[in-house]
């Protein structure tokens, strides 16, 4: 019987701009939410960056 380790669990990233927070940039995001995934043993395999600033009149 093989014991193998189990695989990680295959996550997403998804970070946005926040006008009401403009000090969280994306890079900042990014950073805390890679070191988070890293101590959970998780495989990033996707990064969406929402860096528009909407409220914006049309």
């Amino acid at each position: 019987m093989s014991h193998q380790a189990p695989k990680p669990k295959r996550v997403a990233i998804y970070t946005r701009w926040a006008s009401d927070r403009p000090q969280l940039s994306l890079a900042g995001q990014l950073a805390v939410v890679r070191k988070y995934a890293k101590r959970r043993g998780l495989k990033i395999v996707m990064i969406y960056l929402d860096g528009a600033k909407g409220g914006g009149k049309a």
